[in-house]
């Protein structure tokens, strides 16, 4: 009922507050000076943002910043696409004096980068006031001064869905060319480097098992966990199982070879982490995306429930994945999981081996 209340009252909120504009055409961004990108919410949101961020860059001189959350602002760090990052905090007066600030930079474009309709967004950029104002054709579109149609997201990357804003300036997006990007400090590189030289021997293709996802939905089981490391150990391969620190007892209980196991509470660490693997087995996450920054191949488990959305592929890496259509993972057999994932990882394998002949 409450949800019911909810989605009635943004329906005449929206009515009420926001009015119809003329919808231009085109936007000339020749023309435009500063600009606004706006992305809240999680890591895996502002990591899709990326590729358009960065088409946005090759084709403006005009200054870029991005009005990020404190979730996920720090994807956008070292991003030279990028000037300046602003982190909106959701408490009322911060919110209000930071609108205030956004006011005055008078941005020539505001572009919401958000798939869906967001409430909180929709009343920043009626707050800020900018003569122009970007985003995807739905719900919210009278707020808008243009709008891109929204791309059947049953069949369409959600990548290539934000790509589908350039249009609006004239643009065609080359997928082709780009692809998520994300900037681990050095120093992390450097780290995950002298981890696994400490760890392993000699250096073999390097499969690494994530065992940490956003939700207990997506665990896939101690048990399912010890089977695969056990099975992924009969190759001729080195293996080792990431986790977040707040899943290290589990990781403990999937294997005894504690120096096999990598665990961070840092992003940017665990994103370096990637970079050095062959091969990922993860559940849906955004480390998926971080696998499609470094091309890591990738097999995922994912859980599609009540939802016709496409499932949030790697963008640029070679995938094969287990989709159930329930709740949880808990009736993905371990059987299941094995039969699709020998013949991927035998295949990149043997790319590996024939690299280095």
């Amino acid at each position: 009922m409450l949800k019911k209340i909810e989605i009635f009252l943004r329906k005449v909120f929206h009515k009420i507050f926001f009015r119809d504009k003329n919808h231009f055409e085109k936007i000339d961004l020749s023309s435009i000076n500063k600009i606004l990108l706006i992305r809240l919410n999680r890591i895996g949101d502002a990591l899709i943002t990326t590729p358009f961020i960065r088409c946005l860059r090759n084709n403006s001189n005009a200054t870029i910043d991005i009005l990020a959350d404190k979730k996920n602002y720090f994807i956008f760090e070292n991003n030279k696409a990028i000037n300046r990052i602003v982190v909106f905090n959701k408490n009322f007066f911060s919110a209000l004096l930071l609108i205030r600030t956004l006011r005055r930079k008078k941005y020539d474009l505001v572009i919401d980068l958000h798939d869906d309709v967001s409430t909180t967004v929709s009343v920043i950029l009626k707050l800020i006031n900018s003569n122009l104002i970007l985003g995807l054709a739905k719900n919210n579109s009278n707020i808008y001064t243009h709008t891109a149609s929204k791309l059947d997201a049953s069949k369409t990357h959600v990548v290539d869905r934000l790509l589908n804003l350039m249009t609006v300036f004239n643009v065609v997006a080359k997928s082709k060319e780009l692809n998520i990007e994300y900037y681990p400090a050095e120093e992390d590189f450097n780290f995950t480097e002298n981890f696994l030289s400490n760890v392993f021997i000699s250096k073999k293709f390097l499969i690494g098992i994530n065992i940490s996802a956003g939700s207990d939905a997506r665990f896939w089981g101690i048990e399912n966990f010890k089977k695969l490391f056990a099975f992924l150990n009969q190759f001729n391969c080195n293996v080792i199982l990431l986790t977040d620190s707040k899943d290290l007892i589990k990781a403990q209980n999937i294997t005894n070879e504690e120096q096999k196991v990598f665990y961070t509470k840092s992003f940017s660490t665990f994103s370096a982490m990637i970079s050095q693997l062959d091969f990922l087995f993860t559940p849906d996450t955004s480390i998926v995306h971080i696998a499609s920054v470094f091309k890591v191949p990738v097999f995922g488990l994912y859980v599609k429930y009540q939802t016709n959305d496409i499932i949030w592929y790697p963008y640029k890496s070679d995938f094969e994945k287990i989709i159930t259509l329930e709740e949880t993972l808990n009736n993905v057999s371990f059987d299941e999981v094995k039969n699709k994932l020998k013949p991927f990882l035998e295949k990149k394998i043997n790319e590996y081996e024939n690299t280095k002949m």
